[in-house]
Parts: C-alpha cells; structure tokens; sequence
C-alpha cells in the first residue's frame, strides 16, 4: 500500500534526506510479462525511469523472455536507445501508451500519449506538477487537502511534453506521427470516468453551487472505484 510504502525509513530518507524534486509512482493490471519486481513500473532502462499505461504489441516479449521484460520496459529500451519520436511512430496503430518518464542523462520530466490512453497534469503553486492518468483522480486528491489548483489539462496526443527539472522550464514538441497514426475521435477511445463535469470549476471563485456539483460527482467516483477494489481483494482472496 502506498502510505506503508512512504513510511519505510529508506523511502523517507530518499524522499527528503536526498532532496528529490519528483515522486513517480504507477498501480495498473498487468498485461505482458510475468508479474513480478522485474516488470513492475516505475522501471528503468539506463537514462529512462518510467511508467507506461497502455499495451504495445509491437514490443510483446517472446515466452522466454516474459521473466525479465514486459511490453512497457522493451518500449523504454527503445526510448533509451533511439529518439522517442522514431520509437513512437514504428508501433502498430492499435498501439495504446500514456508516458511519463524521467530522464537522467537531460535531467528532464516527460510526457506522452496517443489517443488511446489519457493523461492529465495539474499545476499547483509555482512550482508543484501532479499527474495522473484520470482526471478525476487529480480533483479528489486535490479536494481531499484543499489544495488550490490551476491549468488542469489533459496532454494532447502528438505532443512531448518536457520539464527541465534544472530551471522549471517547460518544453512542447509537435511530434509528427501522423503518417503512422490515426487520430480521428481522439477523445473516443478510452474512457474517463467521469467525465460530466468541467474540473476547473473547482478553482478559486468558483460558486457554492459549482463546488456542491463536483464534489457530488467526484464522490460517486470514489464511491465507485471503492466498490470496484472490494471486488478486486474478494477475487484475489477466492
């Protein structure tokens, strides 16, 4: 569990002693590859740390190899070893990916997607960024600290999205994919529960009765996805 997880003396130490400026965590199912410490994400492959959301079939690992890789390392190795943008347009359309990765030898936070998988940020402050895969995520947690946010924004598809961890300073690149990809109904091929409501209304000088709306929208998003990890601990107990 995650709060057990920071509670561990060497995670603290890593966290505060060492002064790190990003926290990278990823719960998912799992897809390619064995489940086991090897696959689990974040991972990395030389200068790359990161976490993929999504199922690549151009790099499914062959049986004997399922130990030690999954879809998403093999994609990472690629990214490590070639420029992201020849790695993204070599995969299969039906392909699906969000990307978020550090990457040490540039120092660089990073973020991609297609349309097939979302992928929110959210700006708080001067100088704090969460993300996450589901918008609503973002708004409970928020919520949950009464924390003031703005520019709560989902990543475009097409576009590498790079944070200089050195000076904050953000670039956005056009990749050109397109001759690979087909981006037509890019909002229509994943589902974001839920997506009723506009999550910036919960911005400062939003009135009572926008407030009362999100929060009644975002709990029964709670509510639902509590439901849906009982479901999750009963299957795994039977």
């Amino acid at each position: 569990h995650s709060i057990d997880f920071f509670k561990q003396e060497h995670v603290l130490n890593a966290c505060f002693n060492q002064k790190a400026t990003s926290i990278m965590g990823h719960a998912r199912a799992a897809t390619h590859g064995t489940v086991n410490q090897a696959n689990a994400q974040p991972m990395r492959e030389n200068s790359i740390i990161g976490t993929h959301n999504g199922v690549v079939r151009k790099f499914t690992p062959d049986k004997k190899e399922e130990d030690e890789y999954s879809d998403s390392r093999k994609l990472f190795q690629a990214i490590d070893n070639l420029p992201i943008e020849t790695v993204l347009k070599s995969l299969y359309h039906n392909d699906s990916y969000a990307l978020a990765f550090y990457d040490l030898e540039y120092n660089t936070l990073n973020f991609v997607r297609n349309d097939k998988r979302p992928l929110h940020i959210v700006k708080v402050g001067d100088d704090t960024l969460f993300w996450a895969s589901e918008e609503w995520v973002l708004v409970y947690a928020l919520m949950k600290h009464g924390l003031e946010y703005e520019d709560l924004k989902i990543v475009p598809p097409e576009y590498l999205l790079s944070i200089s961890l050195l000076d904050g300073e953000p670039e956005v690149t056009k990749l050109k994919l397109s001759t690979t990809f087909s981006y037509e109904g890019s909002q229509s091929s994943y589902t974001s529960y839920p997506r009723t409501y506009d999550a910036n209304i919960l911005k400062p000088g939003a009135d009572d009765v926008e407030v009362e709306a999100s929060r009644k929208v975002v709990g029964e998003a709670v509510a639902s996805h509590a439901e849906m990890q009982e479901f999750m601990n009963q299957t795994r107990k039977d």
